[in-house]
C-alpha cells in the first residue's frame, strides 16, 4: 500500500474515534507508519486530509445513491434501492457514520459535511416524489420519511457498540445485517401501505 493511502486509512480511523479536533498529525504519522512531513506532501494539512476523505466519502456515496435513484420503478422500489444502497455502503465504510455523527454535533467539518448531506437529501427526495407525484403515496411527507429511514439506518451503525451488548452478538455480520435490512424493508411496506 501506498503512503498516501497509508495515511489516508490511518487518519479516517483515527478521526472516527476521536474527531478531527482531537486527532494530531503525530498520531496520524504514527498510526500510518509515516511522517508529518509526507502528510502534508500529500494533503498540505490535516483539514485538507480530513477533506479529502470527507470528498471520497460524499463522492461514493453520490454516486451509488444517483445509480439506484434514477432507475424506473415504483415508489416502493426505489425506496427499497435506497434503504439497501445505503446500508450496504455504511457496511463497507464503517468509519463514516462516526465522522459524520461526531462533527455534525459540532466539530470542525460540520459545515461542509451539512453541505454534502443537503445535496444528497435533496436528490433522494426529487426522486421519491418523482416516483409518486401521481400514485397514491401523496400524504407521504418525502422529507419525514427520509429522516425516519435516516436515523433507523445510521442509528444502527452509531450504535453498533450498545446494539453489540444488547444482540450478544455482532450487529454488523453479514447475517446481522441482512435482518437489519430485512426489518427496513418490512418498515418501509409498512409505511407505504399506510400512507397508500
Amino acid at each position: 500500500m501506498e503512503a498516501r493511502e497509508k495515511i489516508f486509512q490511518a487518519a479516517d480511523r483515527l478521526f472516527s474515534i476521536n474527531g478531527f479536533d482531537a486527532t494530531t498529525t503525530r498520531e496520524i504519522a504514527e498510526a500510518s507508519n509515516t511522517n508529518k512531513a509526507l502528510i502534508h506532501y500529500h494533503f498540505k494539512s490535516k483539514r485538507g486530509l480530513f477533506q479529502a476523505i470527507l470528498d471520497r466519502y460524499f463522492d461514493n456515496l453520490s454516486e451509488t445513491l444517483q445509480r439506484v435513484l434514477f432507475k424506473n420503478g415504483a415508489t416502493g422500489d426505489r425506496l427499497a434501492a435506497v434503504i439497501e444502497a445505503y446500508v450496504d455502503f455504511l457496511a463497507k465504510n464503517r468509519s463514516y457514520a462516526l465522522i459524520v455523527q461526531r462533527e455534525i454535533a459540532g466539530g470542525t467539518g460540520r459545515e461542509r459535511i451539512m453541505e454534502h448531506m443537503i445535496h444528497n437529501f435533496q436528490m433522494i427526495i426529487t426522486a421519491l416524489r418523482d416516483a409518486y407525484p401521481e400514485s397514491d403515496y401523496r400524504n407521504i411527507d418525502a422529507e419525514q420519511l427520509l429522516i425516519s429511514f435516516y436515523g433507523m439506518i445510521v442509528t444502527y451503525f452509531t450504535y453498533s457498540g450498545v446494539i453489540e451488548r444488547m444482540l450478544k452478538s455482532d450487529p454488523l455480520s453479514q447475517a446481522n445485517l441482512a435482518k437489519r435490512k430485512e426489518h427496513l424493508l418490512m418498515m418501509a411496506q409498512a409505511v407505504l401501505k399506510a400512507a397508500g
